[in-house]
């Protein structure tokens, strides 16, 4: 079994869980002193304020995860996983959202402890980028 799978796990779990609005079993894969952190908007929340912007969003959004990167710990027992997730996000009266969340997610002994996220812009390929050939 690798060094911190069930790190691997936690943070899983919690898009799926994100996706699927399961509120209470999202609480349990966090530590009590979880803290949240958006620089690009200044938001910092704590797990209660988390759980509680996520539940109040009245539309519909779907996480696809890209890619994960994973560095184990050994001293401190801890994971430190980078992901980057594809978001399509819809509110009523609203256009639909089409973006990447890069996720910093700090996660101990299967606890998410800390999370940092930016989010980037979609764009379209320019077509000198498209037609150029790579040697």
């Amino acid at each position: 079994m690798e060094y911190g799978a069930e790190n691997i796990e936690a943070e899983i779990k919690l898009w799926r869980l994100l996706n699927q609005q399961q509120w209470d079993d999202l609480k349990k894969i966090f530590c009590e002193e979880f803290e949240y952190f958006c620089p690009q908007t200044e938001e910092k929340m704590n797990l209660d304020e988390f759980i509680a912007v996520n539940k109040s969003f009245n539309g519909v959004r779907n996480f696809e995860n890209i890619n994960s990167f994973h560095e184990y710990n050994q001293w401190e027992h801890r994971s430190n996983i980078v992901s980057v997730f594809y978001v399509e996000s819809q509110q009523p009266e609203m256009p639909k959202q089409i973006f990447y969340k890069i996720s910093f997610v700090i996660v101990d002994d299967g606890k998410i402890v800390e999370m940092t996220e930016y989010n980037a812009e979609t764009m379209h390929v320019p077509s000198w980028m498209k037609n150029r050939q790579l040697k």
